[in-house]
């Protein structure tokens, strides 16, 4: 994961604007978490396997949670 993709990737979601998440679900595979993680997103930097970011959102401010690999995140 790159540094200026990721820079991306924050950018978009502080923007949180329509467009800003469609870029997100199309470049980055966003989308919602279950489980203990429910209520958060989740993307992968440049649609790569690994290198997800987990953040929630209040409307306003956005809430960056965690970053790494899978395994480091979910332990698989």
């Amino acid at each position: 994961m790159g540094p200026s993709k990721l820079k991306e990737v924050i950018e978009l979601v502080i923007e949180n604007s329509p467009a800003s998440i469609a870029v997100l679900k199309q470049r980055h595979n966003m989308h919602t978490l279950a489980g203990k993680w429910q209520g958060r997103n989740e993307c992968h930097v440049a649609n790569a396997g690994d290198g997800p970011v987990i953040w929630s959102c209040n409307g306003k401010v956005a809430f960056f949670e965690h970053t790494g690999s899978h395994d480091e995140l979910f332990g698989t």
